[in-house]
Protein backbone atom coordinates (compact mmCIF):
# COMPACT_ATOMS: atom_id res chain seq x y z
CA UNK A 1 0.00 0.00 0.00
CA UNK A 2 1.29 3.57 -0.64
CA UNK A 3 -0.37 6.17 1.55
CA UNK A 4 -0.42 8.87 -1.56
CA UNK A 5 -2.11 7.04 -3.22
CA UNK A 6 -4.20 5.12 -0.93
CA UNK A 7 -5.72 7.58 0.83
CA UNK A 8 -6.81 11.08 -0.28
CA UNK A 9 -8.03 14.54 1.42
CA UNK A 10 -11.70 15.56 1.01
CA UNK A 11 -12.13 19.34 0.58
CA UNK A 12 -14.58 21.72 0.10
CA UNK A 13 -14.34 23.43 -3.06
CA UNK A 14 -16.39 26.01 -4.54
CA UNK A 15 -16.29 28.20 -8.22
CA UNK A 16 -13.40 26.43 -8.22
CA UNK A 17 -11.89 27.65 -5.02
CA UNK A 18 -10.43 25.72 -2.12
CA UNK A 19 -12.47 26.58 0.82
CA UNK A 20 -11.19 23.73 3.25
CA UNK A 21 -9.86 20.37 3.65
CA UNK A 22 -12.93 18.70 5.95
CA UNK A 23 -11.13 14.98 6.55
CA UNK A 24 -9.53 11.98 4.65
CA UNK A 25 -11.31 9.15 2.91
CA UNK A 26 -10.46 5.96 1.32
CA UNK A 27 -12.06 3.27 -1.16
CA UNK A 28 -12.74 -0.47 -0.37
CA UNK A 29 -13.57 -2.91 -3.16
CA UNK A 30 -16.00 -0.10 -4.78
CA UNK A 31 -13.75 2.09 -7.83
CA UNK A 32 -16.45 4.86 -7.41
CA UNK A 33 -17.28 5.46 -3.40
CA UNK A 34 -14.92 7.01 -0.63
CA UNK A 35 -15.57 6.15 2.52
CA UNK A 36 -14.96 8.94 5.20
CA UNK A 37 -16.55 9.84 8.64
CA UNK A 38 -20.04 11.55 8.71
CA UNK A 39 -18.89 14.24 10.61
CA UNK A 40 -16.66 15.70 7.60
CA UNK A 41 -19.38 15.89 5.82
CA UNK A 42 -22.00 17.41 7.99
CA UNK A 43 -24.21 20.15 6.68
CA UNK A 44 -22.54 19.92 3.14
CA UNK A 45 -24.25 19.29 -0.10
CA UNK A 46 -22.72 16.94 -3.05
CA UNK A 47 -21.65 19.83 -4.80
CA UNK A 48 -19.48 21.23 -2.09
CA UNK A 49 -17.08 18.70 -2.30
CA UNK A 50 -14.65 16.88 -4.09
CA UNK A 51 -11.81 14.43 -3.79
CA UNK A 52 -8.43 16.32 -4.63
CA UNK A 53 -6.07 14.80 -6.89
CA UNK A 54 -2.44 15.00 -5.77
CA UNK A 55 -1.51 13.72 -9.28
CA UNK A 56 -3.60 16.77 -10.92
CA UNK A 57 -4.34 19.26 -9.24
CA UNK A 58 -6.86 20.51 -12.61
CA UNK A 59 -8.74 17.29 -12.34
CA UNK A 60 -10.19 17.10 -8.39
CA UNK A 61 -12.97 14.50 -8.44
CA UNK A 62 -16.25 16.15 -7.65
CA UNK A 63 -19.03 13.88 -5.34
CA UNK A 64 -22.17 13.02 -7.00
CA UNK A 65 -24.13 11.98 -3.78
CA UNK A 66 -23.50 11.16 -0.20
CA UNK A 67 -24.80 7.76 1.70
CA UNK A 68 -24.93 8.77 5.25
CA UNK A 69 -25.28 5.64 8.06
CA UNK A 70 -28.71 6.09 10.78
CA UNK A 71 -26.65 6.30 13.53
CA UNK A 72 -23.04 5.65 13.17
CA UNK A 73 -20.09 8.28 12.10
CA UNK A 74 -19.53 6.87 8.61
CA UNK A 75 -20.85 8.64 4.75
CA UNK A 76 -20.36 6.42 1.88
CA UNK A 77 -19.41 9.37 -1.10
CA UNK A 78 -20.44 8.22 -4.79
CA UNK A 79 -18.12 10.22 -7.08
CA UNK A 80 -19.08 11.75 -10.18
CA UNK A 81 -16.22 10.21 -12.65
CA UNK A 82 -13.73 7.56 -11.81
CA UNK A 83 -10.35 8.56 -9.85
CA UNK A 84 -7.58 7.70 -11.82
CA UNK A 85 -6.49 4.06 -11.83
CA UNK A 86 -3.10 4.78 -9.65
CA UNK A 87 -5.10 5.16 -6.91
CA UNK A 88 -4.96 2.07 -4.48
CA UNK A 89 -8.12 0.46 -2.86
CA UNK A 90 -8.34 -1.42 0.63
CA UNK A 91 -9.46 -4.71 1.38
CA UNK A 92 -11.88 -5.11 4.20
CA UNK A 93 -10.74 -7.44 6.99
CA UNK A 94 -13.43 -10.39 7.38
CA UNK A 95 -13.60 -10.71 10.82
CA UNK A 96 -13.22 -8.50 14.16
CA UNK A 97 -9.73 -7.60 15.13
CA UNK A 98 -8.02 -9.16 17.98
CA UNK A 99 -7.78 -6.65 21.14
CA UNK A 100 -3.42 -6.38 20.69
CA UNK A 101 -3.20 -6.48 17.00
CA UNK A 102 -1.04 -3.17 15.89
CA UNK A 103 -2.98 -0.58 13.83
CA UNK A 104 -1.45 2.31 12.09
CA UNK A 105 -3.44 5.37 10.82
CA UNK A 106 -2.61 7.73 7.69
CA UNK A 107 -4.69 10.92 7.02
CA UNK A 108 -4.52 14.56 6.26
CA UNK A 109 -3.76 17.13 9.16
CA UNK A 110 -4.21 21.07 8.12
CA UNK A 111 -1.05 22.93 10.30
CA UNK A 112 -1.64 26.33 9.20
CA UNK A 113 -4.21 27.66 7.11
CA UNK A 114 -2.35 27.02 4.24
CA UNK A 115 0.61 23.95 5.01
CA UNK A 116 -1.12 20.50 4.31
CA UNK A 117 0.93 17.52 5.57
CA UNK A 118 0.37 13.49 6.53
CA UNK A 119 1.03 11.90 9.31
CA UNK A 120 1.02 8.49 10.11
CA UNK A 121 0.63 7.11 13.60
CA UNK A 122 0.12 3.50 15.66
CA UNK A 123 -1.04 1.80 18.28
CA UNK A 124 -2.62 -1.54 19.57
CA UNK A 125 -5.96 -2.39 19.71
CA UNK A 126 -7.31 -2.24 23.81
CA UNK A 127 -10.97 -2.81 23.76
CA UNK A 128 -13.91 -2.60 21.73
CA UNK A 129 -17.03 -0.27 22.70
CA UNK A 130 -20.00 1.39 21.42
CA UNK A 131 -18.98 5.51 21.53
CA UNK A 132 -21.95 7.40 21.80
CA UNK A 133 -20.33 11.37 20.26
CA UNK A 134 -21.25 14.40 21.85
CA UNK A 135 -22.49 15.12 18.45
CA UNK A 136 -25.53 12.30 18.16
CA UNK A 137 -23.59 9.50 16.22
CA UNK A 138 -23.26 6.18 18.13
CA UNK A 139 -20.59 4.04 16.31
CA UNK A 140 -19.57 0.59 17.00
CA UNK A 141 -15.69 1.05 17.42
CA UNK A 142 -12.59 0.34 19.63
CA UNK A 143 -10.10 2.45 20.87
CA UNK A 144 -6.15 1.87 20.10
CA UNK A 145 -3.38 3.14 22.19
CA UNK A 146 -2.23 6.11 20.27
CA UNK A 147 -3.52 9.80 20.35
CA UNK A 148 -4.61 10.72 16.55
CA UNK A 149 -3.53 14.48 15.53
CA UNK A 150 -6.86 16.52 15.05
CA UNK A 151 -7.93 16.51 11.38
CA UNK A 152 -7.29 12.55 10.42
CA UNK A 153 -10.79 12.14 10.61
CA UNK A 154 -12.47 10.09 7.86
CA UNK A 155 -8.82 8.13 6.71
CA UNK A 156 -8.26 4.29 7.27
CA UNK A 157 -7.30 2.18 10.16
CA UNK A 158 -5.21 -1.11 8.70
CA UNK A 159 -3.21 -3.53 10.12
CA UNK A 160 0.47 -2.78 10.68
CA UNK A 161 1.50 -6.36 9.48
CA UNK A 162 -0.93 -6.41 6.23
CA UNK A 163 -1.27 -2.65 5.45
CA UNK A 164 -3.77 -2.95 2.17
CA UNK A 165 -6.10 -4.44 5.03
CA UNK A 166 -8.36 -1.94 6.64
CA UNK A 167 -9.90 -2.49 9.87
CA UNK A 168 -11.40 0.55 10.86
CA UNK A 169 -12.37 4.23 10.23
CA UNK A 170 -10.53 7.48 12.34
CA UNK A 171 -13.08 8.80 14.07
CA UNK A 172 -10.99 10.70 17.00
CA UNK A 173 -10.05 11.14 20.64
CA UNK A 174 -10.94 10.37 23.53
CA UNK A 175 -9.77 11.29 27.21
CA UNK A 176 -9.45 9.17 30.23
CA UNK A 177 -8.65 11.18 33.73
CA UNK A 178 -7.47 9.74 36.82
CA UNK A 179 -7.35 12.17 39.51
CA UNK A 180 -4.11 11.88 41.65
CA UNK A 181 -4.66 14.21 44.43
CA UNK A 182 -7.06 16.93 44.95
CA UNK A 183 -7.68 19.52 47.49
CA UNK A 184 -9.90 22.25 48.71
CA UNK A 185 -9.10 25.83 50.33
CA UNK A 186 -12.00 28.20 51.40
CA UNK A 187 -11.68 31.52 51.28
CA UNK A 188 -13.47 34.62 52.88
CA UNK A 189 -16.04 32.34 53.76
CA UNK A 190 -17.33 32.50 50.22
CA UNK A 191 -15.75 31.26 47.90
CA UNK A 192 -14.05 27.81 47.17
CA UNK A 193 -10.90 26.73 45.39
CA UNK A 194 -9.58 23.76 44.74
CA UNK A 195 -7.08 22.10 43.28
CA UNK A 196 -6.50 19.40 41.53
CA UNK A 197 -4.09 16.98 39.96
CA UNK A 198 -4.39 14.46 37.37
CA UNK A 199 -3.34 12.26 35.02
CA UNK A 200 -5.18 12.31 31.23
CA UNK A 201 -4.69 9.68 28.82
CA UNK A 202 -5.73 10.15 25.22
CA UNK A 203 -6.84 7.27 23.14
CA UNK A 204 -7.77 7.26 19.32
CA UNK A 205 -11.22 5.49 18.42
CA UNK A 206 -11.80 3.78 14.86
CA UNK A 207 -15.41 3.12 13.79
CA UNK A 208 -14.82 -1.33 13.16
CA UNK A 209 -15.69 -1.67 9.92
CA UNK A 210 -16.40 -5.25 10.09
CA UNK A 211 -19.52 -4.65 12.48
CA UNK A 212 -21.12 -2.25 9.97
CA UNK A 213 -20.42 -4.68 6.62
CA UNK A 214 -23.79 -5.51 5.73
CA UNK A 215 -24.74 -1.68 5.85
CA UNK A 216 -21.10 -1.03 3.49
CA UNK A 217 -22.29 -4.41 1.09
CA UNK A 218 -25.66 -2.35 0.50
CA UNK A 219 -24.20 0.83 -0.58
CA UNK A 220 -20.93 -0.22 -2.31
CA UNK A 221 -21.48 -1.78 -5.34
CA UNK A 222 -19.84 -5.07 -6.83
CA UNK A 223 -18.23 -7.63 -5.49
CA UNK A 224 -16.70 -7.83 -1.41
CA UNK A 225 -13.29 -7.95 -2.07
CA UNK A 226 -12.07 -11.40 -0.35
Amino acid sequence: MRPFAAVQPLVHKEDGHYRAVLGSSFRLWAPRHYLTAAHCVRGYDPAQLHILNALDDDHDIPIQSIHRHDSADVAVLQCASDPPETFERFDLLRMDPHLGNQVHCFGVVVEAPREITHRVVGGIIQRERLWHQADGYRSPAFEVGMMIPQGMSGGPGFLASSPRTAVGLVLGNLESEIVVSQSEERQDGHTVYKDRISNITRYGVLLSLEALRPWLEEHLPGVTAA
